[in-house]
């Protein structure tokens, strides 16, 4: 009999408005998410440890919410709680991709090369 509860689920970010909720976990394993006005929203992890829940009408995701994000196993054990909070801005908080150089060669007076659009390059 399985008695080991299955790992927390992972969350990923979550925006103010977002309209769906997605992470990883478990595969099998039931996800409930519980939004701040009380309403849940339930899934079932796929084959490849993915999970989507979709934001129930009537419920909107603000600035500032905390999220809580359970997985329950076949068995019935249930997961420690992932707490996520949404930001309290839209402010990029991700820092970018690291910029890619074109070669550079003895002699040249610029490096050229390409980043994140409105980033700085040092």
């Amino acid at each position: 009999t399985d008695t080991v509860a299955p790992d927390a689920p992972t969350v990923d970010p979550v925006k103010a408005g977002d309209t769906e909720v997605t992470g990883k976990g478990e595969p099998g394993s039931t996800i409930i998410v519980t939004f701040p006005d009380g309403t849940e929203g339930t899934t079932t992890v796929d084959k490849d440890g993915n999970w989507t829940v979709k934001v129930p009408d009537g419920t909107t995701i603000k600035p500032g919410d905390e999220l809580d994000v359970t997985a329950t196993d076949e068995a019935g054990n249930k997961s420690d709680v992932t707490k996520v909070k949404v930001p309290d801005t839209d402010k990029d908080t991700v820092a970018p991709d690291a910029p890619t150089v074109d070669p550079v060669k003895a002699g040249d007076t610029e490096v050229t090369g390409k980043g994140e659009p409105g980033s700085t390059i040092t």
